[in-house]
């Protein structure tokens, strides 16, 4: 219980030095809402990089979709060139009728 109360006061103290700060024009704030403008624009910040970062990770999820299916295309083609080496005859087109 004491721990508890050592960090209310604790919490208390540093509100109390805050709203100080801000009071004596030390730390700014705009729009008086008792929230820093470094904190605020920090939040922004983030948001905006959260975007960025959420459309990258579509842009490469799309990227490695195109890779998968080039893969298995390559995985196909590679069987051929094994058959080509091996001197065996490579079926290639529609069969004539």
């Amino acid at each position: 219980m004491a721990t508890f109360g050592i960090i209310c006061l604790i919490l208390l103290v540093s509100a109390g030095i805050l709203v100080y700060l801000q009071k004596t024009g030390k730390i700014g704030d705009r729009d008086k809402d008792l929230i820093p403008d470094i904190v605020e624009d920090t939040i922004e910040d983030a948001k905006k990089v959260s975007k960025e970062v959420k459309s990258r990770v579509k842009k490469v999820k799309e990227e490695l979709k195109d890779v998968k299916s080039a893969a298995k295309s390559l995985k196909k083609e590679t069987k051929d060139v094994i058959k080509a080496a091996k001197g065996k005859k490579i079926k290639r087109g529609r069969p004539k009728k």
